[in-house]
């Protein structure tokens, strides 16, 4: 049922609009603060400004409240990497220059979404706790993720023949770690730079980011073993 079936008489478009999300908004930032198990549709509600009913005119259930969040995010980051990929396929330049535009086409749309402030809030803690106790639907989505990383797996591996998919694999799972901690605990970065790093671009960021996963296994020839080393 479309929500122009749905919206009650005499009731203006806009203000469903801002109730829808008003009540978005105050769920992204509670599951984040608590865990989707521990916050309650009131508290939601409560939060928003609005009345409980409106979460079920909404959204049918504080699950499918959920599932909106999460819809509204994950398919479009997903494709925006993906479609970064595929320009970077096209692109000529030296091994270490195509490995470069791989890695940042799978780390940049995350950093800049993270920050954006539509989305900033949906990045961390949010998907953490999302992961540990969101309903089951929610957690098969966060693994639309892994699903979505295959062709950057393939990319890498035709570029790094000297690697096995197994090894592969591992960097890929390290270069994740570290876009992770770039959008989940930027306050520790704070603290260890001594402040420094709060002055920095987000592209010097990724810069950096690209630089250390150069070095530490996609680009330096000391870090590449050959294949029969790995098996």
């Amino acid at each position: 049922m479309t929500e122009s079936v749905r919206r009650p008489r005499g009731r203006p478009s806009s203000e469903q609009g801002e109730t829808r999300e008003a009540l978005l908004q105050a769920a992204q930032s509670l599951f984040a603060q608590r865990s989707f198990m521990q916050v309650g549709i009131r508290d939601i509600a409560e939060a928003a400004g609005v009345a409980v009913g409106s979460i079920s005119y909404h959204f049918g259930s504080k699950e499918g409240l959920l599932e909106a969040l999460c819809d509204r995010i994950t398919p479009a980051l997903l494709e925006d990497r993906i479609a970064r990929l595929k320009a970077v396929r096209l692109m000529g330049g030296s091994r270490n220059e195509q490995i470069r535009a791989v890695l940042r086409a799978l780390i940049e749309p995350v950093l800049e979404w993270s920050q954006r402030p539509d989305t900033q809030l949906f990045f961390a803690p949010f998907m953490t706790r999302v992961r540990l106790d969101g309903p089951q639907r929610i957690r098969d989505m966060m693994r639309m993720e892994v699903a979505s990383l295959r062709p950057f797996h393939d990319a890498l591996a035709q570029l790094l023949p000297e690697l096995n998919e197994a090894e592969i694999g591992w960097r890929l799972h390290f270069a994740l770690a570290i876009e992770h901690a770039m959008t989940a605990d930027m306050e520790r970065l704070h603290v260890l730079t001594q402040g420094a790093s709060e002055g920095e671009s987000m592209e010097r960021m990724i810069e950096r980011v690209i630089d250390f996963l150069m070095d530490g296994g996609f680009g330096s020839p000391t870090a590449l073993a050959p294949a029969s080393r790995m098996a």
